[in-house]
């Protein structure tokens, strides 16, 4: 009999984790269909996967993400769908308030309803972190005259975007994301344009929790171009460094490069050898496909997704290997069959 109920246990102990192992793959099951079905931009199908997901038990790191894409869902669905989307995104941080979406995966609409839902729960700024430096980099006026002016317009918001992707290889520095700049900036009642001051920057690196920003201009004329700078101490105002980087605009990444290498080290953080290769070998496409991502980024900025990857996959055509715009691409794809 104790043979009997030992086995009888055994079994009892298999079959609930086998039920669990199945329950998990059915909730990955249906969050991989779900995403397959938003790539097809079938968003009706696939909000039905991630709802169901969001609605089984099970661990809570598959709740939340369940949650974030439905979420995604909605925006996709429209304007009319974005307060259910706020819904979604609040469950997703009740449920797992460490998971943080990507700028690089999600788009524009739906990074400021999450940084909504942040700055009422928690507040924007991350937590400090022993031996790490937060920069905050601001969208770089165009400081640019005649011809220059209209031809330039978009070029300091992909200056900020590509010195940011450049120093995500110093580890002892976190970046900003650009899009949450542009939240605050927008919920401060801030210029995203025209010259912004030292008083403005200090304001938005609060909000952020940067201990530094950077902010600056960039001036074409004729065959040459500066790009001017000011690295601001957040807690007090005061400015660490200010400086300019000049060249033959056809160069512009050559400088994007140097100024990335200066800021860290005007920041006295560390940077080794593998990183500075990163920084320096990474890709510099030319200065008509760099205009063109610019331009994406400013009808992102707009919520103009169609005309932005249309910018993007210009940019793409005029430098093939330029690996940003291709990944702008793949991001917003799916809501450029939005109906």
């Amino acid at each position: 009999m104790r043979t009997l109920r030992l086995a009888v246990l055994v079994f009892l102990c298999v079959t609930v984790a086998a039920s669990a192992v199945a329950a998990r793959r059915a909730r990955a099951g249906s969050l991989d269909e779900g995403m397959a079905l938003y790539r097809k931009a079938d968003f009706a199908g696939a909000l039905k996967r991630f709802d169901d997901a969001a609605q089984q038990t099970g661990d809570k790191a598959a709740r939340a993400r369940a949650y974030q894409y439905a979420a995604l869902m909605h925006v996709a669905l429209g304007k009319s769908h974005y307060a259910l989307a706020a819904r979604d995104i609040h469950s997703m941080v009740a449920t797992d308030p460490q998971l943080r979406p990507d700028p690089e995966e999600f788009p524009e609409a739906y990074m400021r309803l999450y940084y909504q839902t942040a700055s009422e729960n928690r507040g924007l700024a991350e937590p400090p972190k022993p031996g790490l430096t937060t920069l905050a980099i601001m969208d770089f006026d165009n400081n640019s005259v005649g011809e220059g002016a209209d031809k330039y317009a978009a070029l300091g918001r992909g200056l900020s975007q590509m010195l940011i992707t450049d120093l995500v290889e110093v580890p002892a520095l976190r970046l900003v994301e650009r899009e949450k700049i542009n939240f605050v900036l927008d919920e401060l009642k801030l210029q995203k344009s025209g010259h912004v001051d030292a008083a403005t920057a200090v304001r938005v690196g609060k909000v952020v929790g940067a201990q530094a920003l950077l902010f600056g201009g960039a001036m074409v004329m004729d065959k040459d171009m500066k790009i001017t700078w000011r690295l601001v101490k957040v807690e007090t105002g005061e400015i660490l460094k200010a400086g300019e980087t000049e060249g033959s605009a056809k160069k512009f990444f050559e400088l994007e490069k140097k100024l990335a290498v200066a800021l860290a080290q005007d920041l006295k953080v560390e940077v080794s050898d593998e990183a500075l290769k990163k920084i320096e070998g990474s890709e510099q496409p030319n200065l008509d496909a760099a205009l063109a991502y610019s331009e994406g980024l400013k009808h992102l900025d707009e919520g103009h997704t169609q005309a932005a990857y249309q910018k993007f996959e210009q940019a793409s055509k005029l430098d093939p290997k330029f690996a940003a715009a291709k990944r702008r691409m793949t991001k917003i794809r799916p809501l450029t069959q939005a109906s």
